[in-house]
């Protein structure tokens, strides 16, 4: 090898490998949390990951089923698996899903076991109002709740932290204010799609009066 050109391969070898970036918006730590497969519903738009428990036998991959698969609800609610077929699971939770999909794989692999698991929470559109800063409409994942999008909307000054969520003719009170037995909110709701969270006033507000700069400029100093 030519010593220029060895000496140009030790020089660009020590120089350091540059940043790569990506297109896609930063998606907020808290939407990738562990979602409770006993609370989570599942609905449209949610990426699931599906795993073959032990593998998958040479048949069972000529048919289609793979080890693992990641499947995204559709958005008539069903999740399609490959080499199993679809399953309603709009509505359901994650571990009741998982059930469903177990009780279909085994009426065509006696045996098998299966599981599910969130990957990525779907986006919602809900609707902030009342004592927010920016009232409006905000694209938020569907394990984040109110007090995450009382961090978009920015709380008003006379923000209680309290309020309703509506949807579809219901309604639930949440609570943002912190549980001294727990240091967690009292009630903090996720979000769902189509919701509007109203957010309350202070009944009983408390103002702090501060001296106006004149009256401060004519303190003598200590």
């Amino acid at each position: 090898m030519p010593l220029i050109t060895a000496l140009l391969l030790a020089a660009t070898a020590t120089l350091p490998l540059p940043a790569q970036t990506s297109s896609t918006a930063a998606v907020p730590s808290r939407a990738f949390e562990p979602a409770d497969r006993d609370a989570y519903i599942l609905g449209p738009g949610d990426v699931l990951d599906v795993i073959v428990e032990g593998g998958a036998t040479p048949a069972v991959l000529a048919s289609g089923l793979f080890p693992q698969s990641v499947c995204t609800v559709s958005s008539d609610g069903v999740l399609a698996v490959s080499g199993i077929g679809q399953v309603s699971v709009e509505g359901l939770t994650i571990a009741e899903a998982e059930i469903e999909l177990a009780r279909l794989t085994r009426s065509y692999y006696p045996g098998m076991r299966i599981g599910i698991s969130l990957s990525t929470p779907r986006l919602v559109r809900v609707r902030a109002s009342g004592a927010v800063s920016t009232p409006g409409i905000y694209a938020m994942y569907a394990l984040q709740s109110v007090s995450d999008l009382l961090v978009e909307a920015g709380a008003a000054a006379a923000c209680s932290r309290t309020g309703w969520v509506y949807s579809d003719g219901d309604s639930l009170r949440f609570d943002l204010r912190t549980d001294p037995a727990t240091h967690m909110p009292v009630s903090d709701p996720l979000l769902d799609g189509g919701t509007t969270v109203m957010f309350s006033t202070c009944e009983h507000p408390a103002y702090v009066l501060r001296p106006s700069q004149e009256a401060v400029e004519g303190v003598p100093a200590v």
